[in-house]
């Protein structure tokens, strides 16, 4: 199966913010690609937990009344980006698909009771992630790319 990685700019789409926003949070160290090039013309390339974890800290972002804090971006980037798109489906098809943001350490867990559906719903970014990213992979290398929808 071909490994395909994402751009900067594939990124701010599926993430729904802008393009210098992507850059100024790699740049402040919030997030991070799979390489880490600086300076212009270096293209930066993000894996498919990556984007989700970007699109997932800015959804967070967007959504909190008081705008959460970029290291909560930060951590929650982290903890989405270390793991496999095969965990994360794993965890999805458990139940897991929501982010547990309430304890010290960040954790998939299933809806809790009054909880907004949509809030924390990483199951939700991944599939809206999808929906951008795999057109643009089909268009980009013409090829037959595997993905679980």
């Amino acid at each position: 199966m071909m490994v395909v990685h994402f751009s900067s700019t594939d990124v701010a789409e599926a993430a729904g913010m802008p393009y210098d926003t992507v850059d100024r949070w790699v740049g402040d160290g919030h997030i991070a690609p799979l390489n880490r090039v600086k300076g212009t013309g270096n293209n930066r390339y993000w894996t498919i937990p990556q984007v989700v974890g970007v699109a997932m800290g800015a959804k967070l972002r967007r959504q909190s009344e008081m705008r959460c804090q970029l290291k909560i971006v930060a951590r929650v980037f982290r903890f989405i980006a270390d793991m496999t798109r095969d965990e994360l489906e794993e965890a999805f098809s458990e139940g897991r698909t929501h982010l547990w943001p309430f304890t010290h350490d960040l954790k998939l867990a299933p809806p809790w009771s009054g909880a907004d559906p949509d809030e924390c719903n990483v199951q939700q970014v991944y599939h809206e992630v999808l929906a951008v990213l795999v057109p643009r992979a089909l268009k980009r290398y013409n090829a037959k790319i595997e993905v679980t929808v």
